[in-house]
C-alpha cells in the first residue's frame, strides 16, 4: 500500500472529479478545494455531494473534513467509528437526520460549512482494473431562497429518478438511460418526486425562472454542458428537475405547448393546482397535477388556483446526442391572444425586468 496525496487544481463548479483506473493497489488521498463559484458565497446550508461512481466494496472511499482523518486507511477507519469520516460504499445507510452528513450506497452528503478546507477523499484501487471516479459536486438545498427569484434545478442519475428506464447491468456501472425511453406523465411525476430526496440529487444550483416573453408565451429555457459534469454522467445521462417553482398567477384555460429540444431529450411540464372536483358541488379544494410530456395544441389547465410549475428534463448519454456536449431545451406555452389573463411570475412588479431578462437565458450547471 502506498498513499499519494493529490490536490485538484480547482474545486467543484459545479463538479470536480478524480478518476481511478484500478491498475494498481495504491491508496490515494485527494483534496477537492472549496467551490470557486461566487454565486454560492451567500447560499445558506450549502452542501457537497460526494459519490464513488462505479466503486465496488473492494475499492472503498473515505470522505473526511481534515487531512489527518484521511491520512491512511487506518486513520479513516478510526475517524469513521467516531463520526469524523464516512466510508463509501456505506455498509449501512446514514439517514437518521434530514441534515448532513448523510450516506447511502456510494453517495454521501456533507455540509460545506464542516469542510472549510474542502473535501478530502481517500480512495483505494484493487489492482483488478475496477475503474471508478470520485465525484464532488455542489448542492443547493431544495428549500433555498435563491436570489433574483431564481429556482433550484436538481440533477440526478437515471437509476435514481427513472429506475425502470435504466440499464443497471454489470456492463453499465453508472446506470445508463435506455434508448428509446418510454416517456409518460406517470414517469415524469415519479422523476420529479425523486428530487425531493436529498441523497438522490447529485448536484443542484439556483437557475433562472420561467417567465413571459414579448409574444405573451410562458417560456422556460435550460441548458447543460457535459464538459462541466463528471464523465460518469456522460456515460449514463441524467435527469434534471426544476421543482415546484411558485408561479401562482397562471391562468386556467387551453395552452398550445411547444417543446424545442434535441430529439433524444425528453421534457415534461407539470402544473400543480388546488382544484375542486367539478363533478361534485361543494367539494373542497384538493391538490391536482396536470402533465404534458410533449407538444400539445390543447394542454388544459383546469379552473382552480395554480400553485407551482415543475419542469423535468431527461438527457441521455452524450453518445445518443451525437457527442455534442452543450445543448439547450425550451418549453413554451401560449394561450390565444384573446385570453384575459397571461401567466406571470409571482414576483412583484418591481422584479419584472429581472424576470424578463432571465427568460431567454439558458441556465447551465457547467463550469464556464
Amino acid at each position: 500500500m502506498w498513499v499519494g496525496s493529490h490536490v485538484l487544481p480547482s474545486g467543484p463548479f459545479p463538479c470536480a472529479w478524480a478518476e481511478l483506473g484500478g491498475e494498481d493497489t495504491r491508496v490515494r488521498r485527494f483534496l477537492f478545494p472549496p467551490s470557486p463559484d461566487p454565486s454560492l458565497a451567500n447560499i445558506p446550508g450549502l452542501q457537497y455531494s460526494v459519490e464513488a461512481a462505479g466503486a465496488q466494496p473492494s475499492t472503498p472511499v473515505a470522505v473526511c473534513a481534515t487531512a489527518a482523518a484521511c491520512a491512511t486507511p487506518q486513520a479513516a477507519a478510526a475517524a469513521a467509528s467516531s463520526g469524523a469520516a464516512l466510508i463509501l460504499p456505506s455498509p449501512a445507510p446514514i439517514t437518521s437526520s434530514a441534515l448532513p452528513p448523510l450516506a447511502n450506497g456510494t453517495r454521501a452528503l456533507v455540509a460545506a460549512a464542516d469542510h472549510p478546507d474542502g473535501v478530502y477523499a481517500l480512495a483505494a484501487s484493487d489492482g483488478a482494473g475496477t475503474a471508478y471516479s470520485v465525484d464532488v459536486c455542489t448542492r443547493v438545498p431544495a428549500d433555498t431562497r435563491c436570489p433574483d427569484f431564481f429556482g433550484v434545478m436538481s440533477v440526478m442519475r437515471p437509476a435514481t429518478a427513472l429506475p425502470a428506464a435504466t440499464n443497471t447491468s454489470a456492463g453499465a456501472p453508472y446506470g445508463a438511460i435506455r434508448s428509446p425511453v418510454t416517456w409518460t406523465a406517470a414517469a415524469a411525476q415519479a422523476a420529479a418526486a425523486a428530487a425531493d430526496s436529498p441523497l438522490a440529487v447529485l448536484t443542484s444550483a439556483c437557475t433562472p425562472p420561467p417567465g413571459v416573453d414579448a409574444s405573451r408565451k410562458l417560456v422556460y429555457s435550460w441548458g447543460w454542458d457535459f464538459s462541466g459534469l463528471p464523465p460518469s454522467l456522460a456515460a449514463s445521462g441524467f435527469v434534471a428537475v426544476y421543482r415546484r417553482y411558485p408561479l401562482t398567477r397562471m391562468a386556467p384555460g387551453s395552452y398550445n405547448v411547444q417543446m424545442l429540444k434535441p430529439a433524444a431529450v425528453r421534457l415534461a411540464v407539470i402544473v400543480r393546482l388546488l382544484d375542486a372536483n367539478p363533478d361534485v358541488a361543494g367539494t373542497p379544494l384538493g391538490v391536482r397535477e396536470v402533465v404534458t410530456v410533449g407538444d400539445s395544441p390543447s394542454f388544459v389547465v383546469p379552473g382552480g388556483n395554480v400553485t407551482d410549475l415543475t419542469f423535468v428534463f431527461v438527457v441521455p448519454p452524450v453518445a445518443q446526442l451525437d457527442n455534442v456536449a452543450a445543448m439547450t431545451a425550451v418549453a413554451r406555452a401560449s394561450q390565444p391572444l384573446a385570453a384575459a389573463a397571461v401567466a406571470t411570475t409571482p414576483a412583484t412588479d418591481a422584479a419584472a425586468p429581472a424576470v424578463a431578462a432571465a427568460v431567454a437565458a439558458a441556465a447551465s450547471l457547467s463550469a464556464t
